[in-house]
């Protein structure tokens, strides 16, 4: 979250440069300025989405498989029995 939040302050550091850069010409350039930031939003808003679905999407065919094989193995629980008593041991596994 914090690489995230830093490369949103960085763009928002550049979109501040380019209107101190046509600060003189406010007043002509007025209306395409708004149209300029509302096709930046929609841009970043697309990547951003674009990022989430893929991370959505390697999550599900880690839990699912992908269809041509099953699931990945992301827990491993080892168990023994000795003395009457089950004993347990996990295993996290790397994704």
């Amino acid at each position: 979250m914090t690489k995230i939040l830093a490369h949103y302050k960085h763009i928002i550091q550049c979109v501040r440069s380019v209107y101190e850069g046509f600060e003189e010409y406010k007043p002509l350039t007025g209306q395409r300025w708004v149209s300029y930031i509302n096709k930046m939003d929609a841009v970043i808003e697309e990547a951003l989405k674009q990022c989430v679905r893929g991370s959505l999407q390697i999550m599900l065919e880690a839990v699912h498989g992908d269809g041509l094989a099953g699931p990945r193995q992301m827990l491993k629980v080892s168990t023994t029995f000795k003395n009457n008593t089950v004993s347990k041991k996990k295993f996290n596994l790397n994704v």
